[in-house]
């Protein structure tokens, strides 16, 4: 195919606001099932992994994956990333249920792409599933990934986390990119 026949960016969209309307959802409407369906389905992996988590690993006990890089480790974290606060439970949880409602009302400030529906989606997803664990006795957060590294016999530890802290991280990345390239992305339809 020669390159002057390649669709140009304008026949692509008008084909795209063609497919909406055949299909009888608005770009909107995709946008809010992708935050949902996003939010929905890293708050579960993060719950699921963290059942499974609590039954097969025992407290203290260590399964190697990649030697001298990846374990599985359980862990119970009261207070809030790395361990901080951990006296200070209902402050932490007064705190995870504003940040949960700053995101809903930020899926309506922003506009919804769908980078932003995924990123808003995954942080919304990670902020309410260690929510739950805040909630529900023992009203400690299971954290079970552990990355470290053996350097000439001394090992630097990352602090063991979650697949909920992963879908957040992931999701203000996400977010950050979609700030920082916010008129390249647009134009490219993103």
């Amino acid at each position: 195919m020669r390159r002057q026949d390649w669709p140009r960016a304008p026949r692509s969209v008008a084909a795209c606001r063609f497919l909406y309307r055949v299909s009888g959802f608005s770009r909107r409407q995709i946008a809010l099932d992708l935050f949902y369906t996003t939010a929905v389905g890293a708050l579960i992996l993060d719950q699921v992994t963290k059942a499974v988590a609590r039954v097969f690993l025992a407290k203290e006990h260590v399964v190697e994956v990649i030697p001298s890089f990846f374990s599985l480790r359980l862990m119970e974290n009261a207070g809030a990333a790395f361990g901080l606060f951990e006296s200070w439970r209902w402050v932490i949880v007064v705190v995870g249920i504003l940040i949960a409602v700053i995101i809903l009302r930020m899926r309506r400030v922003f506009g919804m792409d769908s980078l932003t529906s995924t990123g808003l989606g995954l942080m919304l997803g990670g902020s309410v599933g260690n929510l739950i664990d805040r909630l529900i006795p023992p009203h400690t957060v299971t954290d079970f990934l552990d990355f470290f590294i053996n350097v000439s016999g001394r090992i630097y530890r990352w602090p063991t986390f979650n697949l909920a802290d992963v879908a957040i991280t992931v999701g203000v990345a996400l977010f950050v990119l979609k700030i920082l390239f916010r008129d390249r992305i647009t134009s490219d339809g993103g």
